[in-house]
């Protein structure tokens, strides 16, 4: 965060005057900056020491200060709208002269190239199909009669 409020510093600016992007950007900043912090403090409470969890401590640590470089680097590219008017400061507002419009050439369409003729596929031959020899659904249709002969026969007891 350091380097994101040194940029603002030079550009006298506040974070409620970047855009809601770069705003978003570093509150969302400023909470991973807490979460590392809290997790620097539960890993140095402990009493062992593991190298992986080093690792992903210095990996976390690099993201925070590449995030926060970036940051920066878009703060300092940022320019105020000339339209947003503060109490403090006032920007004059400039004028440019427009440029005189140039007519743009008129372009003639280049012809279209003649499309080659397709090769002809080969047929495919189609893949044998076995036949079904009716045994499965066979034995699955005695198993339904047997079943459904059996529910009715149940029925008939309870209700007699």
């Amino acid at each position: 965060m350091k380097v994101v409020t040194s940029a603002l510093k030079k550009k006298g600016l506040e974070i409620e005057e970047l855009p809601s992007l770069l705003q978003e950007r570093i509150e969302s900043l400023k909470e991973l900056i807490e979460k590392y912090n809290e997790t620097i403090d539960d890993y140095e409470s402990t009493e062992e020491r593991d190298k992986d969890t080093e690792a992903e401590l210095d990996k976390m640590e690099d993201f925070i200060a590449s995030t926060d470089q970036d940051i920066a680097n878009e703060i300092r590219k940022f320019t105020p709208a000339a339209n947003v008017r503060n109490f403090d400061r006032t920007p004059e507002p400039t004028y440019e002269p427009t440029p005189k419009r140039t007519p743009e050439p008129t372009y003639e369409p280049t012809p279209e190239p003649t499309p080659q003729p397709q090769p002809t596929p080969e047929p495919q031959p189609e893949p044998e199909k076995k036949k079904d020899s009716g045994l499965g659904f066979l034995v699955i249709g005695a198993l339904l009669l047997v079943g459904t002969v059996g529910v009715v026969n149940i029925f008939k007891k309870r209700w007699h």
